[in-house]
């Protein structure tokens, strides 16, 4: 897992360093193991690095290749099978890192490929050729990014604070109203809304497209349009439930060192506490 942020300026003008360095300031209280930037011309892009994983000190990012700049946050839970789409035969497969993997799905597959990722991810991608930017998140929006538009400078970050330290942004009063008066768990009746006017979350399983004079947003797992009818038995149904449960609970069991859980003392954490069991029990 890491952090993201990063500004890009659509009109092709370098971007101001101080103002980029002013966003990485907004993790100085966070806990991060390396950070890694770059900075060409009108891209700047970092990547607050966090070792849970084996395969994260490995990482590199910001990636630069063929004109495709690229920085993520991403645990990738089946690797495997994208390694299998996406390359023939890697000599080592070991050492493809997710952010790598990620990068290579979204250049060779586009925007709809990344129904084939399972796992945790924000991504940025800017294609200098077509002057687009890409802003994407997980089916299930677990890992969260922001972002703003200001004169033709997108700014993005997994944080809030990185975007409003380097610009004059008011407080949105509709948020807020939302947030104090609807009485459930929304909390607040917009999507992509957040505290701050004009900034916005990427919703889950969606990609934002920046050009220079539009944005536009795409959605691309529609799992509900895949709903088909099985003549199957409740003991198959249960069957299937289980299987699926300990497999999405075995692919996540990455940790460099031991597996921690902290329970809530419901079901839902104790079932995973279980099936995590016997997976480390191997």
């Amino acid at each position: 897992m890491s952090a993201i942020w990063g500004m890009i300026d659509l009109t092709g003008k370098p971007v101001e360093k101080e103002r980029f360095k002013r966003m990485k300031e907004a993790f100085l209280h966070s806990k991060i193991d390396r950070v890694d930037e770059m900075i060409e011309g009108n891209v700047a892009l970092g990547c607050g690095h966090q070792y849970f994983t084996k395969r994260a000190v490995r990482e590199h990012l910001p990636l630069l290749q063929d004109q495709v700049c690229f920085t993520a946050d991403a645990v990738l839970d089946n690797r495997e099978e994208l390694i299998a789409t996406l390359y023939q035969s890697p000599q080592n497969p070991d050492r493809l890192t997710d952010g790598q993997i990620l990068s290579d799905l979204v250049s060779r597959k586009g925007v709809e490929g990344l129904d084939l990722a399972l796992g945790v991810f924000t991504f940025a991608q800017y294609q200098r050729a077509e002057n687009k930017l890409y802003l994407g998140t997980d089916a299930l929006g677990n890992r969260t990014v922001y972002y703003y538009v200001s004169n033709h400078i997108v700014y993005f970050s997994t944080l809030l604070e990185a975007i409003t330290r380097v610009n004059r942004i008011r407080i949105n009063d509709r948020w807020f109203h939302d947030f104090i008066l609807i009485d459930n768990l929304s909390m607040h009746s917009g999507e992509s809304e957040t505290p701050y006017e004009g900034v916005y979350l990427v919703p889950s399983a969606s990609v934002i497209t920046f050009d220079k004079d539009h944005m536009e947003e795409t959605r691309y797992w529609k799992p509900y349009e895949r709903i088909k009818e099985q003549n199957v038995s409740d003991e198959e149904c249960r069957e299937q439930t289980i299987q699926l449960f300990t497999d999405a609970v075995h692919r996540t069991l990455q940790s460099r060192d031991d597996t921690a859980i902290l329970l809530s003392g419901g079901l839902d954490s104790t079932s995973v506490a279980c099936g995590a069991r016997v997976k480390e029990g191997e």
